[in-house]
């Protein structure tokens, strides 16, 4: 398997090499804000996948610095993500349930289902058949037996543990190599005890978006944004392999 190799920006790395001047520091409990003062690259080693296929994409709101660029680029060509309009891709907005099931709907191959058992997802819908492929497999829950809140914003812990049930439906897995990992989250005691396992599989696995290498906190209630799914199928499909073959 192939390393994912995570660039700082150059203002992440003047930030601490000007720290690391005044003396030794320590990281305290404080919880890390996300601001576009920080930006991360993500670089794939592998000479299967040409420049030329990141080509200009048609969002003004999604450029070659960005740190979702190539994962916003393959999630588009490979037709599981669409914009929100034809010249905004709205990589920073919070992820909708709707729009979470339907990403990984297509990623399947956009298979046939029965009609949704939710009262809330009419035929007809964009999500529809997205939401009860998704039901009937097992891979999300509505909130109660009637109601799935197709519109209701998809937090981290929700968006990890769902992708993670699609991996055990779809019969595949990541290969977790011998190194070492944190011990736990600092903010363990947020994450949903059903949760935690997906969680820290998918942090080990390198698919969970983390703000930068040195990034201990999970943000489990954090809403997930549309730049943040795309990476996390973006390198999902780099890693996952059938289970079949996975220990051969």
């Amino acid at each position: 398997m192939k390393r994912l190799i995570i660039r700082l920006s150059a203002l992440f790395v003047v930030v601490i090499a000007a720290i690391s001047a005044v003396g030794a520091f320590a990281f305290d409990n404080r919880e890390p804000e996300y601001t576009d003062t920080l930006y991360i690259d993500f670089f794939i080693e592998d000479d299967k996948v040409p420049l030329a296929f990141f080509a200009q994409l048609p969002f003004e709101d999604v450029q070659a610095y960005d740190w979702f660029y190539r994962s916003v680029t393959w999630a588009y060509k490979n037709e599981i993500m669409n914009g929100v309009s034809s010249t905004k891709f709205a990589p920073k907005s919070d992820m909708t349930r709707a729009m979470l099931v339907t990403i990984l709907w297509r990623y399947a191959g956009t298979p046939e289902a029965g009609r949704s058992m939710f009262s809330d997802v009419t035929t007809g819908k964009w999500y529809s058949t997205a939401v009860a492929w998704a039901a009937e497999n097992g891979i999300v829950q509505g909130f109660d037996a009637a109601t799935f809140g197709a519109h209701s914003f998809v937090n981290r812990e929700q968006m990890y543990t769902i992708l993670y049930r699609y991996m055990n439906f779809a019969e595949l897995t990541i290969v977790l190599e011998d190194e070492i990992r944190i011990q736990q989250f600092a903010d363990e005691y947020k994450v949903s005890d059903w949760a935690l396992d997906a969680m820290y599989f998918m942090y080990d696995a390198g698919v969970m978006f983390m703000l930068s290498t040195l990034d201990i906190y999970a943000r489990p209630r954090e809403n997930a944004i549309r730049g943040e799914i795309a990476a996390a199928m973006y390198f999902f499909d780099r890693y996952a392999v059938p289970l079949s073959i996975a220990y051969e």
